[in-house]
């Protein structure tokens, strides 16, 4: 299994990035692919998923808990490794965990290819492996994640590009975890993110 690999950044492809290692150049389907700099160094926590089909595929992660998500919703019956790429794309992980621990169908199913009934569906199987996930402490401030995705739907009605708003969506998360008592509400959150984008202009 490739645990993790560092590389340089050759191009973006369908769906993810080539990244070349040495002599060796391989492509990786990754989350939010075109917030990524085609010649930065990147590192990459990866899975492979192997389809009978079409043969093997290689998923690459910026952090680990992308990759604890990916897996733990690709366990779910009827979820794939393109719905789970699809709820990371657009989600990202904590808002994820926090929507199928607080049982909120609403936000999961705004993700494309996830309607009500498979939304439910996850959160009944999934609930619970969520809260120990949480537990871990790998998410933290869980009471304001679920603003997170309201946050990044008005940034892109502002019409920020994609790779703006994961640079501010990552900002504003750093800043939450950082206040271990506070709770920011969307109101906050959001003038933060803009703050941000304001001042990286």
């Amino acid at each position: 299994m490739i645990e993790r690999l560092e590389g340089i950044v050759e191009g973006l492809i369908d769906g993810g990035i080539a990244v070349r290692m040495g002599s060796i150049y391989l492509a990786l389907q990754v989350p939010r692919a075109g917030g990524v700099m085609v010649g930065s160094q990147i590192t990459l926590y990866t899975q492979l998923i192997w389809n009978q089909e079409t043969g093997p595929h290689l998923f690459g992660f910026l952090t680990p808990l992308e990759r604890t998500v990916f897996n733990l919703v690709t366990d779910c019956s009827g979820i794939g490794p393109k719905l789970a790429m699809a709820l990371l794309e657009q989600l990202g992980p904590e808002v994820i965990i926090t929507a199928l621990y607080e049982g909120d169908e609403k936000v999961l199913s705004s993700v494309s290819g996830i309607g009500t009934k498979k939304a439910e569906h996850m959160i009944v199987h999934l609930k619970v492996k969520a809260h120990k996930l949480i537990k871990t402490g790998q998410i933290s401030n869980t009471g304001s994640v679920s603003y997170l995705h309201e946050v990044d739907g008005a940034l892109q009605s502002l019409n920020y590009s994609r790779g703006e708003i994961q640079r501010a969506m990552e900002h504003i998360k750093q800043a939450s975890r950082a206040e271990d008592s506070s709770q920011p509400t969307f109101d906050v959150l959001l003038r933060r993110a803009l703050a941000y984008l304001t001042y990286k202009q």
